[in-house]
């Protein structure tokens, strides 16, 4: 999630539109967070649960106040699609 991204502004307006609107948990997954701006980690204090790609994310997040966990990106659990000739 980079600084001034309409991306990431769209998913941390999620968090409270689940929470507040829809009554049912929010949870950001498989992020890289990093220079965002602050109304963005404002924002994402509205997430159930935060899984971020790497150490350096959760460490920001946890400067930041935030709590959150490191799990491996997604895309290392797919399975490679054949290439047609």
């Amino acid at each position: 999630m980079l600084k001034k991204r309409p991306r990431a502004q769209s998913l941390c307006e999620l968090a409270p539109l689940c929470q507040y609107k829809l009554g049912v948990p929010c949870v950001l997954l498989n992020a890289t967070i990093y220079n965002v701006e602050k109304k963005l980690v404002e924002d994402m204090q509205n997430y159930d649960l935060i899984y971020v790609r790497d150490s350096a994310s959760r460490k920001y997040l946890e400067r930041h106040g935030l709590n959150s966990n490191v799990v491996p990106g997604l895309s290392f659990l797919s399975r490679p699609t054949p290439r047609e000739n």
